[in-house]
Order: structure tokens, then sequence, then C-alpha cells
């Protein structure tokens, strides 16, 4: 990547940030405060908004953890993030703003590693123009400000387009790091799994799988058949082995901490009695939305009709484009997107669904697709809204409202 490159990259990301405490600021004048889920504490929150409205709501989870470790009812939120932060904040002085300070300075920078991986592996198969507008798209979406937050969306982002990137280049050892610290972030992160692995087999759409699993179909034994497509290369097996390695090692941590080593899965109902931690299937939480959900909420209060709209048109646009994609776009993208997509709909709900389409990379790369195509009034206008739309919901997050 030239120097140009990433001179475009950080400039988006310098103005991109700096936009947010533009945002804080006239939010700070003109928005309530809604006292429940400020970071920090309210008075902390008063003193020092600049700092704790980008740890609001999960962000206080984060840092609990990162700073006292698990306790119950906290094992939904994946470790890798919270300790990194925690080792950090030790290391200069342990405390409580110390955790906030570095879990931001952590997303930070981890949205820059993602934005020059996501730049880099679009060049493969694509010109600058289309990774310009991905990179844009992607700041410019309406829940952007998580990758600024105490969150994980930015360093799952930043694990997996680089996984991608890995396997590609067909360095399946680094591919398998990636891949194995992504599953240690997030619930989703074995998501990444069957992806790579179709990358490691070299079926890159769906035209390329019949004669694939024609010549599967020849061989009865089932360990000579899952090996196929690794043939001849241990380090193939090496890399895809690693992959579920960091939710195993959770896993194995939860089984001897709680005596269940799907605790994470179990309990998923304490975040609201919209989640079930039984399976739920995308028509049934379309229905539910349609049904009970839309008509029913309190259409005074805006946040919550600003937010439960949000979700729902989330969730029925980027369901299409996700099925759309298996036609338009490498299949291992697609299946990655997919599978990132419906697992967070599976407990019942569109909640937070906003913020989770964040890690759904290929979808960004078919709007610069489309973008390409579009005219300037339609990129203008959309660009526009999308703006908006950010500025909203970041002022809603930032004062203490659930937004995603």
């Amino acid at each position: 990547m030239k120097k140009a490159d990433f001179k475009f990259i950080f400039a988006s990301f310098l103005v991109w940030r700096a936009s947010f405490y533009l945002i804080l600021f006239f939010a700070i004048q003109f928005v309530p405060t809604h006292s429940g889920y400020l970071a920090g504490g309210y008075e902390r929150y008063v003193a020092n908004p600049y700092l704790w409205a980008f740890a609001n709501f999960d962000g206080e989870h984060y840092l609990s953890i990162a700073e006292h470790g698990y306790r119950p009812l906290s094992y939904f939120f994946f470790p890798a993030y919270p300790m990194i932060v925690g080792f950090i904040g030790k290391l200069i002085g342990g405390e409580q703003f110390t955790y906030a300070l570095v879990g931001q300075l952590i997303s930070n920078l981890a949205i820059v590693v993602a934005l020059v991986g996501l730049y880099k592996l679009v060049l493969l198969d694509y010109e600058k123009g289309t990774a310009k507008r991905a990179i844009i798209a992607l700041l410019i979406f309406p829940t952007s400000f998580y990758f600024a937050s105490v969150y994980t969306e930015s360093i799952y982002l930043a694990l997996t387009v680089w996984a991608f990137y890995f396997v590609r280049k067909s360095s399946w050892l680094m591919s398998g790091f990636f891949g194995a610290v992504s599953t240690a972030t997030r619930v989703v992160g074995i998501s990444i799994l069957p992806s790579l692995m179709l990358e490691s087999a070299g079926i890159k759409s769906i035209s390329d799988i019949p004669p694939k699993f024609k010549a599967m179909m020849k061989i009865r034994n089932i360990f000579t058949i899952v090996r196929l497509p690794f043939r001849g290369n241990p380090l193939k097996v090496a890399g895809m082995a690693m992959v579920p390695m960091g939710l195993a090692a959770y896993m194995f941590y939860l089984w001897r901490a709680t005596g269940d080593p799907f605790e994470f899965v179990t309990n998923v109902g304490i975040f609201g009695e919209q989640r079930s931690s039984t399976f739920i299937l995308f028509p049934q939480v379309l229905y539910r939305y349609l049904f009970k959900i839309l008509p029913a909420i309190n259409y005074d209060y805006f946040p919550v009709v600003f937010t439960t709209y949000l979700e729902f048109v989330v969730g029925v646009v980027f369901f299409v484009i996700s099925i759309i994609l298996f036609w338009k776009i490498r299949l291992s993208y697609a299946v990655f997107n997919i599978l990132v997509f419906l697992i967070p709909t599976l407990s019942g709900s569109f909640s937070s669904l906003p913020r989770y389409v964040l890690a759904c990379f290929p979808i960004f790369i078919y709007f610069s697709i489309l973008s390409l195509k579009a005219s300037r009034k339609t990129n203008i206008i959309l660009g526009i809204s999308s703006i908006v739309l950010l500025a909203i919901s970041f002022s809603l997050f930032a004062r203490g409202y659930w937004l995603s």
C-alpha cells in the first residue's frame, strides 16, 4: 500500500474521530442526560463527558472485567478485549479513569488497523475507488461511533479483515492466529471458520461448489473428506485448526468457573425479556417486530421510536443484501456476512443489530460497488442521510439513551 493510500485512511479516521467531539459538544447543550447507564457514574460523567460518553452501557461491563475480572452474569462478554485493556491498565496505574482511557485508545488504534486491512483486502479484487468508498461507507454508517468506544467492534473488525487478508495471501498460520483471537473476542467470532475454510479449499463462488462436492462424494471416509481441501499442505490444516482455539479456551474457562461451558448463551436473557436463550429463527423475529413490537412502542418517546425503527430497518435491509451477496461477491465473504448477521437474531430480537452489523464488512464493500454505479445526486443524498443518522445515534448514546 502506497503512502498516499495510508494518508487517505488516516485523514478519514481523524475527520471521523474529531466529528464525534463536535457532535458531543452540541449533544451536551441540547440533549437531556439519561442517567441510567452512564459510564463511571453520573458525577464522573458530568465532570468529563468527553471521556466517559464513549464507555456507556456495555462499555461499563468491559471496564469492570478489565479492572476486577469476571463476576457472575458477566460471562456474555468475551475475554480478549477486556484482558488487553486490563493488562495495559494495570501497568499504567489501575485507576478507573485509566481503564476508560486505555479502552478508547485500543479501540481507536484497532479501527485504524482495521481500515488499513479492509483497504488492502478490497484492493485484492477491486480498484482504489472501491476501497476508498468502502472505508467512507463504514465510517459514516449510523452506528460507527462504536469503533471509537469501549466496545469490541473495532478490534473484532481488525482481526477478521486481517484473517481474510492473510488467508487470501496463503499465510495460513497468520490467518489462523487472527482467526483464533477473533473467536475469543465476540460470540459471532466462530463465523470466520467456515469462511476461511472455503478460501483454503479454493472455493471462490457458488459455481465452484458442485465440482468440489462431486470429488468428495467419491470418497467414503469422512476424515479424508475433511482433509481433502487441505491436501498437500499441512500448514492449511494447522492454520484452520487454530481458529476455534480462542472460543475453546474461553469455554474451558467457563466450564471451570461455572460448570457450564455455554454460560455466554445460557444467561443471555438477563439483557432483557426480548432475548431468549433458545434459538428463534429470522422469520419469527420479523413477525414479532411487525405485529408485536412496532405497534406497541410509545410513539411519544423519540429515543425508543428511533432505536426500534433503526433495528428493524437494519434487520430487513441487511438480510436482503446478505442474500444478494451470494451472487455478487466472494463466497467466503458472503458466508461470513450471513453468519455474523443471523447469529445475533437467534436470540429472538434485532436489539443491538445496528451495532453488530458493523462487522459485516462484505456489505460495506458492496455498498461501495453500488456507490460507483449510482449517480452523484444519489450518493450525496444517501451520504448526508447516513451522517445525520450517525449524529442522532451518537447523541443519544453519548447522553445515556439505549441505542444498540
